[in-house]
């Protein structure tokens, strides 16, 4: 009876290693898988970031572009009122001279 018990027990253990091994094996099965998938959403992650990065870049050139057209705007308009205080200063100028001669 004794021996029995020890291949009943042997058996058991058997089965529990054989349970086991399974076990292992589908737990890597589903690590690989699961690590594809991780990889899978990783590319899609930084795929994400690079269009993300691209649109961010398209976006800072158009404000420098947007910045150095108001500075465009901002220097002609002060050249033109520079230009048009001159005038307005000369057209003084003549008008006192004339006022002067006409005195």
């Amino acid at each position: 009876m004794e021996i029995q018990d020890q291949q009943l027990v042997d058996q058991m253990r058997q089965n529990l290693q054989c349970k086991y091994d399974h076990d292992q094996i589908v737990s890597k099965m589903k690590d690989k898988e699961l690590k594809e998938i991780n990889t899978i959403k990783l590319l899609e992650l930084d795929y994400n970031c690079e269009i993300k990065q691209e649109k961010l870049k398209k976006d800072l050139i158009a404000l420098d572009l947007q910045k150095e057209v108001q500075l465009a705007e901002m220097e002609r308009k002060r050249d033109f009122e520079k230009q048009t205080k001159h005038e307005l200063e000369e057209a003084t100028m003549r008008t006192k001279k004339e006022l002067e001669q006409r005195d």
